[in-house]
Protein backbone atom coordinates (compact mmCIF):
# COMPACT_ATOMS: atom_id res chain seq x y z
CA UNK A 1 0.00 0.00 0.00
CA UNK A 2 2.84 2.35 0.95
CA UNK A 3 4.65 1.89 -2.39
CA UNK A 4 1.40 2.14 -4.36
CA UNK A 5 0.62 5.50 -2.75
CA UNK A 6 4.17 6.68 -3.39
CA UNK A 7 3.91 5.74 -7.10
CA UNK A 8 0.56 7.44 -7.39
CA UNK A 9 1.75 10.70 -5.82
CA UNK A 10 5.44 10.93 -6.80
CA UNK A 11 5.68 9.10 -10.15
CA UNK A 12 6.82 12.22 -12.05
CA UNK A 13 9.40 13.36 -9.49
CA UNK A 14 13.05 13.01 -10.47
CA UNK A 15 14.88 11.81 -7.37
CA UNK A 16 18.63 12.15 -6.77
CA UNK A 17 21.23 12.75 -4.05
CA UNK A 18 24.17 15.15 -3.83
CA UNK A 19 27.80 14.45 -2.96
CA UNK A 20 27.06 14.89 0.77
CA UNK A 21 24.33 12.20 0.43
CA UNK A 22 21.46 14.59 0.97
CA UNK A 23 18.26 13.42 -0.76
CA UNK A 24 16.42 15.69 -3.22
CA UNK A 25 13.47 15.65 -5.57
CA UNK A 26 13.23 17.64 -8.81
CA UNK A 27 9.49 18.36 -8.82
CA UNK A 28 7.05 20.05 -11.18
CA UNK A 29 5.35 23.15 -9.81
CA UNK A 30 2.74 24.68 -12.12
CA UNK A 31 4.80 25.56 -15.24
CA UNK A 32 8.33 25.01 -13.94
CA UNK A 33 10.51 22.56 -12.00
CA UNK A 34 12.07 23.14 -8.58
CA UNK A 35 14.69 21.27 -6.52
CA UNK A 36 13.41 20.38 -3.03
CA UNK A 37 15.20 18.64 -0.15
CA UNK A 38 13.12 15.52 0.47
CA UNK A 39 13.20 15.90 4.24
CA UNK A 40 12.12 19.55 4.16
CA UNK A 41 8.79 20.99 5.28
CA UNK A 42 8.39 22.25 1.73
CA UNK A 43 8.41 18.72 0.28
CA UNK A 44 6.07 17.38 2.97
CA UNK A 45 3.66 20.21 2.22
CA UNK A 46 3.83 19.32 -1.50
CA UNK A 47 2.98 15.67 -0.75
CA UNK A 48 0.10 16.76 1.46
CA UNK A 49 -1.22 19.09 -1.25
CA UNK A 50 -1.05 16.35 -3.91
CA UNK A 51 -2.95 13.92 -1.69
CA UNK A 52 -5.60 16.56 -1.00
CA UNK A 53 -5.97 17.48 -4.70
CA UNK A 54 -6.31 13.79 -5.57
CA UNK A 55 -9.15 13.43 -3.00
CA UNK A 56 -7.19 10.73 -1.17
CA UNK A 57 -7.56 10.20 2.54
CA UNK A 58 -4.25 10.26 4.37
CA UNK A 59 -2.64 10.44 7.78
CA UNK A 60 0.57 11.96 9.09
CA UNK A 61 2.14 8.50 9.13
CA UNK A 62 1.32 7.97 5.45
CA UNK A 63 2.99 11.26 4.54
CA UNK A 64 6.07 10.21 6.52
CA UNK A 65 6.07 6.84 4.75
CA UNK A 66 6.04 8.54 1.35
CA UNK A 67 8.88 10.86 2.39
CA UNK A 68 10.89 7.92 3.74
CA UNK A 69 10.39 5.94 0.51
CA UNK A 70 11.45 8.95 -1.57
CA UNK A 71 14.54 9.46 0.56
CA UNK A 72 15.63 5.84 0.36
CA UNK A 73 15.12 5.70 -3.41
CA UNK A 74 17.03 8.97 -3.87
CA UNK A 75 19.96 7.74 -1.78
CA UNK A 76 20.19 4.13 -2.97
CA UNK A 77 18.55 3.85 -6.39
CA UNK A 78 19.02 7.23 -8.02
CA UNK A 79 22.12 9.04 -9.34
CA UNK A 80 24.33 11.59 -7.62
CA UNK A 81 24.00 15.10 -9.05
CA UNK A 82 25.70 18.36 -8.27
CA UNK A 83 23.68 21.32 -7.03
CA UNK A 84 24.64 24.89 -7.89
CA UNK A 85 23.86 28.34 -6.53
CA UNK A 86 23.18 31.08 -9.13
CA UNK A 87 25.87 30.09 -11.68
CA UNK A 88 26.91 26.82 -13.31
CA UNK A 89 28.78 25.41 -16.30
CA UNK A 90 27.86 22.44 -18.47
CA UNK A 91 29.94 21.38 -21.48
CA UNK A 92 31.38 24.86 -21.83
CA UNK A 93 28.04 26.67 -21.64
CA UNK A 94 27.31 29.02 -18.74
CA UNK A 95 24.01 29.05 -16.84
CA UNK A 96 22.68 31.79 -14.58
CA UNK A 97 19.66 31.09 -12.35
CA UNK A 98 16.88 33.67 -12.59
CA UNK A 99 14.56 31.70 -10.28
CA UNK A 100 11.24 29.93 -10.90
CA UNK A 101 13.02 27.35 -13.04
CA UNK A 102 14.28 29.84 -15.63
CA UNK A 103 17.93 30.32 -16.49
CA UNK A 104 20.08 32.39 -18.83
CA UNK A 105 22.21 30.11 -21.00
CA UNK A 106 25.29 31.78 -22.47
CA UNK A 107 27.32 30.33 -25.36
CA UNK A 108 29.69 31.83 -27.92
CA UNK A 109 26.66 32.17 -30.22
CA UNK A 110 24.61 34.30 -27.81
CA UNK A 111 22.38 33.99 -24.78
CA UNK A 112 18.80 32.86 -24.27
CA UNK A 113 16.29 32.40 -21.43
CA UNK A 114 14.63 29.05 -20.84
CA UNK A 115 14.38 25.98 -18.63
CA UNK A 116 16.88 23.14 -18.35
CA UNK A 117 17.50 19.97 -16.39
CA UNK A 118 21.16 19.79 -17.47
CA UNK A 119 22.14 21.77 -14.38
CA UNK A 120 20.22 21.92 -11.12
CA UNK A 121 20.11 24.96 -8.86
CA UNK A 122 19.54 24.95 -5.12
CA UNK A 123 17.32 27.67 -3.70
CA UNK A 124 17.07 29.22 -0.26
CA UNK A 125 14.22 31.15 1.34
CA UNK A 126 16.32 34.31 1.43
CA UNK A 127 16.79 34.34 -2.37
CA UNK A 128 14.52 36.40 -4.61
CA UNK A 129 13.79 36.26 -8.34
CA UNK A 130 16.16 38.06 -10.66
CA UNK A 131 14.93 40.66 -13.16
CA UNK A 132 14.85 39.29 -16.70
CA UNK A 133 17.63 40.77 -18.85
CA UNK A 134 16.78 42.87 -21.90
CA UNK A 135 18.16 42.33 -25.38
CA UNK A 136 20.64 44.91 -26.65
CA UNK A 137 21.47 45.95 -23.10
CA UNK A 138 24.04 48.51 -22.05
CA UNK A 139 26.73 47.53 -19.56
CA UNK A 140 27.95 51.13 -19.43
CA UNK A 141 24.82 52.05 -17.45
CA UNK A 142 26.77 50.69 -14.49
CA UNK A 143 29.00 53.76 -14.63
CA UNK A 144 26.04 55.88 -13.55
CA UNK A 145 26.16 54.14 -10.16
CA UNK A 146 29.96 54.20 -9.83
CA UNK A 147 30.51 57.97 -9.88
CA UNK A 148 31.93 57.79 -6.35
CA UNK A 149 34.55 55.18 -7.35
CA UNK A 150 38.02 56.56 -8.08
CA UNK A 151 38.27 56.97 -11.90
CA UNK A 152 41.33 54.70 -12.07
CA UNK A 153 39.37 51.85 -10.46
CA UNK A 154 36.00 52.02 -12.23
CA UNK A 155 37.18 49.62 -14.93
CA UNK A 156 38.31 47.13 -12.26
CA UNK A 157 34.92 47.23 -10.54
CA UNK A 158 32.92 46.96 -13.76
CA UNK A 159 34.96 43.94 -14.88
CA UNK A 160 34.74 42.43 -11.38
CA UNK A 161 30.92 42.51 -11.53
CA UNK A 162 30.93 40.69 -14.87
CA UNK A 163 33.45 38.10 -13.63
CA UNK A 164 30.99 37.24 -10.83
CA UNK A 165 28.80 35.62 -13.52
CA UNK A 166 31.64 33.25 -14.55
CA UNK A 167 31.33 29.83 -12.86
CA UNK A 168 34.03 27.48 -11.55
CA UNK A 169 36.78 30.03 -10.92
CA UNK A 170 38.20 31.59 -7.78
CA UNK A 171 36.66 35.07 -7.42
CA UNK A 172 38.67 37.83 -5.79
CA UNK A 173 37.13 39.21 -2.57
CA UNK A 174 36.15 42.86 -2.93
CA UNK A 175 37.26 45.40 -0.32
CA UNK A 176 35.42 48.73 -0.55
CA UNK A 177 37.35 51.46 1.26
CA UNK A 178 35.78 54.84 1.83
CA UNK A 179 35.02 57.76 4.08
CA UNK A 180 31.70 58.17 5.79
CA UNK A 181 29.03 59.39 3.39
CA UNK A 182 30.67 58.03 0.24
CA UNK A 183 27.83 55.64 -0.58
CA UNK A 184 29.72 52.39 0.00
CA UNK A 185 26.72 50.50 1.40
CA UNK A 186 24.45 51.54 -1.48
CA UNK A 187 27.04 50.52 -4.08
CA UNK A 188 27.56 47.12 -2.43
CA UNK A 189 23.80 46.49 -2.21
CA UNK A 190 23.40 47.31 -5.90
CA UNK A 191 26.10 44.80 -6.72
CA UNK A 192 24.25 42.22 -4.65
CA UNK A 193 21.02 42.95 -6.54
CA UNK A 194 22.81 42.58 -9.89
CA UNK A 195 24.64 39.35 -9.05
CA UNK A 196 22.59 37.49 -6.44
CA UNK A 197 19.32 39.17 -5.36
CA UNK A 198 18.08 38.24 -1.89
CA UNK A 199 15.63 39.49 0.71
CA UNK A 200 18.55 41.06 2.57
CA UNK A 201 21.09 42.80 0.35
CA UNK A 202 23.66 43.06 3.17
CA UNK A 203 24.87 40.69 5.88
CA UNK A 204 26.24 41.31 9.36
CA UNK A 205 29.45 39.41 10.00
CA UNK A 206 29.08 36.82 12.76
CA UNK A 207 31.79 36.12 15.29
CA UNK A 208 32.06 32.35 14.89
CA UNK A 209 33.00 30.16 11.89
CA UNK A 210 29.71 28.21 11.89
CA UNK A 211 27.50 31.29 11.45
CA UNK A 212 29.90 32.52 8.78
CA UNK A 213 29.69 29.26 6.85
CA UNK A 214 25.89 29.20 7.04
CA UNK A 215 25.83 32.75 5.63
CA UNK A 216 28.16 31.80 2.80
CA UNK A 217 26.22 28.62 2.05
CA UNK A 218 22.98 30.53 1.44
CA UNK A 219 24.48 33.26 -0.76
CA UNK A 220 26.43 33.06 -4.00
CA UNK A 221 27.51 36.69 -3.49
CA UNK A 222 27.87 37.55 0.21
CA UNK A 223 27.95 41.28 0.96
CA UNK A 224 29.18 42.04 4.49
CA UNK A 225 28.36 45.59 5.51
CA UNK A 226 30.16 47.84 8.04
CA UNK A 227 32.82 45.32 9.07
CA UNK A 228 35.15 46.82 11.67
CA UNK A 229 37.71 44.02 11.86
CA UNK A 230 38.38 40.38 11.05
CA UNK A 231 39.95 37.94 13.47
CA UNK A 232 42.79 35.74 12.27
CA UNK A 233 40.57 32.63 12.29
CA UNK A 234 37.74 34.31 10.37
CA UNK A 235 40.25 35.59 7.77
CA UNK A 236 41.47 32.02 7.29
CA UNK A 237 37.88 30.78 6.81
CA UNK A 238 37.27 33.43 4.16
CA UNK A 239 40.44 32.39 2.31
CA UNK A 240 39.22 28.77 2.37
CA UNK A 241 35.70 29.73 1.24
CA UNK A 242 37.07 31.58 -1.78
CA UNK A 243 38.70 28.43 -3.15
CA UNK A 244 36.11 25.98 -1.80
CA UNK A 245 35.79 24.34 1.61
CA UNK A 246 33.71 21.83 3.53
CA UNK A 247 32.98 22.22 7.25
CA UNK A 248 31.64 19.43 9.42
CA UNK A 249 29.38 20.23 12.37
CA UNK A 250 27.04 18.39 14.74
CA UNK A 251 23.48 18.05 13.53
CA UNK A 252 21.06 19.98 15.71
CA UNK A 253 19.26 18.00 18.43
CA UNK A 254 21.63 15.01 18.09
CA UNK A 255 24.70 13.95 20.07
CA UNK A 256 26.93 12.38 17.43
CA UNK A 257 25.39 12.80 13.97
CA UNK A 258 27.45 15.11 11.75
CA UNK A 259 26.43 17.17 8.73
CA UNK A 260 28.72 18.74 6.17
CA UNK A 261 28.39 22.30 4.89
CA UNK A 262 30.15 22.84 1.56
CA UNK A 263 31.11 26.24 0.21
CA UNK A 264 32.41 26.50 -3.37
CA UNK A 265 34.02 29.55 -4.99
CA UNK A 266 32.24 32.19 -2.94
CA UNK A 267 31.97 35.77 -4.15
CA UNK A 268 32.54 38.07 -1.17
CA UNK A 269 32.42 41.82 -0.57
CA UNK A 270 33.40 43.81 2.53
CA UNK A 271 33.06 47.48 3.30
CA UNK A 272 33.91 49.59 6.34
CA UNK A 273 36.90 47.51 7.39
CA UNK A 274 40.35 48.68 8.54
CA UNK A 275 42.07 46.94 5.66
CA UNK A 276 45.49 47.38 7.19
CA UNK A 277 44.43 44.87 9.86
CA UNK A 278 43.63 42.13 7.34
CA UNK A 279 45.81 39.05 7.21
CA UNK A 280 48.18 39.22 4.26
CA UNK A 281 46.80 36.01 2.65
CA UNK A 282 43.30 37.47 2.37
CA UNK A 283 44.51 40.93 1.35
CA UNK A 284 46.79 39.47 -1.31
CA UNK A 285 43.82 37.75 -3.02
CA UNK A 286 41.54 40.79 -2.79
CA UNK A 287 40.60 43.68 -5.01
CA UNK A 288 40.74 47.06 -3.23
CA UNK A 289 38.28 49.70 -4.45
CA UNK A 290 38.39 53.22 -3.00
CA UNK A 291 35.44 55.58 -2.99
CA UNK A 292 35.46 59.37 -2.92
CA UNK A 293 33.15 61.37 -0.70
CA UNK A 294 30.15 62.56 -2.70
CA UNK A 295 30.33 66.34 -2.85
CA UNK A 296 27.36 66.92 -5.13
CA UNK A 297 23.82 67.02 -3.83
CA UNK A 298 22.74 63.47 -3.25
CA UNK A 299 19.46 62.20 -4.65
CA UNK A 300 17.01 60.58 -2.22
CA UNK A 301 17.61 56.84 -1.83
CA UNK A 302 14.14 56.06 -3.16
CA UNK A 303 14.86 57.95 -6.40
CA UNK A 304 18.28 56.31 -6.82
CA UNK A 305 16.75 52.85 -6.41
CA UNK A 306 13.90 53.67 -8.81
CA UNK A 307 16.45 54.62 -11.49
CA UNK A 308 18.51 51.53 -10.74
CA UNK A 309 15.49 49.22 -10.93
CA UNK A 310 14.59 50.69 -14.33
CA UNK A 311 18.17 50.26 -15.59
CA UNK A 312 18.74 46.76 -14.19
CA UNK A 313 17.27 44.76 -17.15
CA UNK A 314 19.54 46.67 -19.54
CA UNK A 315 22.57 46.26 -17.24
CA UNK A 316 21.99 42.51 -17.06
CA UNK A 317 21.50 42.30 -20.82
CA UNK A 318 24.78 44.18 -21.29
CA UNK A 319 26.56 41.79 -18.90
CA UNK A 320 25.41 38.69 -20.82
CA UNK A 321 26.27 40.36 -24.17
CA UNK A 322 29.77 41.00 -22.80
CA UNK A 323 30.19 37.41 -21.58
CA UNK A 324 29.23 36.07 -25.04
CA UNK A 325 32.01 38.09 -26.65
CA UNK A 326 34.47 37.36 -23.83
CA UNK A 327 33.97 33.60 -24.34
CA UNK A 328 35.14 34.08 -27.93
CA UNK A 329 38.29 35.94 -26.81
CA UNK A 330 39.09 33.89 -23.72
CA UNK A 331 42.18 31.70 -23.62
CA UNK A 332 44.27 30.30 -20.83
CA UNK A 333 46.81 33.12 -20.84
CA UNK A 334 46.84 36.91 -20.81
CA UNK A 335 49.57 39.53 -20.30
CA UNK A 336 51.37 38.67 -17.06
CA UNK A 337 49.96 40.33 -13.95
CA UNK A 338 51.22 40.51 -10.36
CA UNK A 339 47.76 39.56 -9.11
CA UNK A 340 47.81 35.92 -8.00
CA UNK A 341 44.41 34.66 -9.23
CA UNK A 342 45.21 33.38 -12.73
CA UNK A 343 41.72 32.43 -13.97
CA UNK A 344 40.33 35.69 -12.58
CA UNK A 345 43.03 37.59 -14.49
CA UNK A 346 42.38 35.72 -17.73
CA UNK A 347 38.62 36.34 -17.66
CA UNK A 348 39.17 39.93 -16.57
CA UNK A 349 41.46 40.55 -19.53
CA UNK A 350 38.97 38.97 -21.96
CA UNK A 351 36.07 41.01 -20.57
CA UNK A 352 38.08 44.25 -20.59
CA UNK A 353 39.18 43.48 -24.15
CA UNK A 354 35.52 43.31 -25.20
CA UNK A 355 35.25 46.84 -23.79
CA UNK A 356 38.37 47.86 -25.73
CA UNK A 357 40.47 48.23 -22.57
CA UNK A 358 42.40 44.97 -22.21
CA UNK A 359 45.91 46.42 -21.75
CA UNK A 360 44.60 49.20 -19.50
CA UNK A 361 42.95 46.57 -17.31
CA UNK A 362 46.23 44.75 -16.61
CA UNK A 363 47.94 48.05 -15.77
CA UNK A 364 45.29 49.16 -13.26
CA UNK A 365 45.09 45.63 -11.82
CA UNK A 366 48.84 45.72 -11.09
CA UNK A 367 48.54 49.24 -9.65
CA UNK A 368 45.75 48.00 -7.40
CA UNK A 369 47.90 45.07 -6.28
CA UNK A 370 50.71 47.44 -5.29
CA UNK A 371 48.28 49.75 -3.51
CA UNK A 372 47.09 46.83 -1.34
CA UNK A 373 50.62 46.03 -0.26
CA UNK A 374 51.37 49.65 0.56
CA UNK A 375 48.17 49.69 2.63
CA UNK A 376 49.37 46.67 4.60
CA UNK A 377 52.92 47.99 4.98
CA UNK A 378 51.72 51.38 6.19
CA UNK A 379 49.65 49.65 8.85
CA UNK A 380 52.43 47.26 9.92
CA UNK A 381 55.00 48.60 12.37
CA UNK A 382 57.62 45.93 11.59
CA UNK A 383 57.49 46.51 7.82
CA UNK A 384 57.80 50.28 8.38
CA UNK A 385 60.78 49.74 10.67
CA UNK A 386 62.51 47.50 8.09
CA UNK A 387 61.99 50.13 5.38
CA UNK A 388 63.37 52.85 7.66
CA UNK A 389 66.32 50.63 8.60
CA UNK A 390 67.21 50.07 4.92
CA UNK A 391 66.61 53.68 3.84
CA UNK A 392 70.32 54.57 3.93
CA UNK A 393 71.95 51.27 3.00
CA UNK A 394 71.88 48.91 0.00
CA UNK A 395 72.56 45.74 2.00
CA UNK A 396 72.75 44.45 5.58
CA UNK A 397 73.90 41.09 6.94
CA UNK A 398 73.81 39.97 10.56
CA UNK A 399 72.16 37.98 13.32
CA UNK A 400 68.43 38.23 14.15
CA UNK A 401 69.17 39.43 17.68
CA UNK A 402 71.26 42.35 16.40
CA UNK A 403 68.59 43.26 13.83
CA UNK A 404 65.87 43.23 16.49
CA UNK A 405 67.93 45.66 18.60
CA UNK A 406 68.16 48.10 15.67
CA UNK A 407 64.45 47.75 14.88
CA UNK A 408 63.44 48.21 18.53
CA UNK A 409 65.23 51.56 18.59
CA UNK A 410 63.67 52.67 15.29
CA UNK A 411 60.21 51.75 16.60
CA UNK A 412 60.83 53.87 19.72
CA UNK A 413 62.23 56.83 17.76
CA UNK A 414 59.47 56.77 15.12
CA UNK A 415 56.68 55.80 17.55
CA UNK A 416 55.72 52.78 15.50
CA UNK A 417 54.10 50.77 18.29
CA UNK A 418 56.85 48.64 19.75
CA UNK A 419 54.70 47.74 22.75
CA UNK A 420 51.83 46.27 20.72
CA UNK A 421 51.15 42.52 20.67
CA UNK A 422 52.18 42.32 17.01
CA UNK A 423 55.73 43.55 17.59
CA UNK A 424 58.30 40.68 17.78
CA UNK A 425 59.58 40.11 21.33
CA UNK A 426 62.44 37.76 20.46
CA UNK A 427 64.91 36.97 17.67
CA UNK A 428 63.00 33.77 16.86
CA UNK A 429 59.72 35.68 16.55
CA UNK A 430 61.44 38.29 14.36
CA UNK A 431 62.64 35.59 11.95
CA UNK A 432 59.14 34.09 11.83
CA UNK A 433 57.53 37.45 11.00
CA UNK A 434 60.17 38.29 8.37
CA UNK A 435 59.36 35.04 6.57
CA UNK A 436 55.68 35.97 6.83
CA UNK A 437 56.17 39.43 5.28
CA UNK A 438 59.00 38.52 2.90
CA UNK A 439 56.79 38.53 -0.22
CA UNK A 440 55.14 41.84 0.70
CA UNK A 441 58.47 43.56 1.37
CA UNK A 442 59.78 42.33 -1.97
CA UNK A 443 57.02 44.33 -3.70
CA UNK A 444 58.71 47.49 -2.35
CA UNK A 445 62.16 46.42 -3.52
CA UNK A 446 63.39 45.05 -0.18
CA UNK A 447 64.51 41.40 -0.25
CA UNK A 448 65.02 39.21 2.82
CA UNK A 449 67.11 36.03 2.69
CA UNK A 450 68.71 33.67 5.18
CA UNK A 451 72.39 32.70 5.06
CA UNK A 452 74.26 29.78 6.58
CA UNK A 453 73.35 28.70 10.08
CA UNK A 454 75.92 29.42 12.83
CA UNK A 455 76.06 28.68 16.55
CA UNK A 456 74.23 32.01 17.01
CA UNK A 457 71.48 31.11 14.55
CA UNK A 458 70.83 31.69 10.86
CA UNK A 459 72.23 34.89 9.34
CA UNK A 460 69.69 37.34 7.90
CA UNK A 461 70.56 39.14 4.66
CA UNK A 462 68.50 42.19 3.64
CA UNK A 463 69.14 43.86 0.30
CA UNK A 464 67.51 46.73 -1.53
CA UNK A 465 66.97 46.89 -5.26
Amino acid sequence: MKNNLFKQICSEDKLFHDEQENAYSYVKLDDYYEVMPIESKQYRYLIERRLYKANLSFSTNEIENIVTTARLKALHDKPERKLHIRVAEHKGDFYYDLGNGHVVKTTTNGWCIGQTSKVLFQHFKTQTLQTYPTRNGDINLLNKYMSNVLPSERLLLLVHIVIAFIPNIVHAPLLIQSEKGSGKSTLAKMMKQIIDPCVSLALILGKDPESLMLNLQGHYFANFDNVSKLSSDISDYFCAAITGVSMERRKRYTDNERVTTKIANSCISFNGIDFGALKEDLLDRSLLIKLERQNMKKLPDTEIWEQFTADLPFILGGIFDTIVEAKKLFNSSCPKSKFRLEDYNNWGYAIASVLGKGEQYITVLDDNHMSKHLTLINANALCQAIMEFMSDKPRWKGQPRALLTYLDQIAIDKRLGKNTQLWPKSAIELSFQLKKYKAILSETGIFVEWGNRTNKGSTIIISKQ
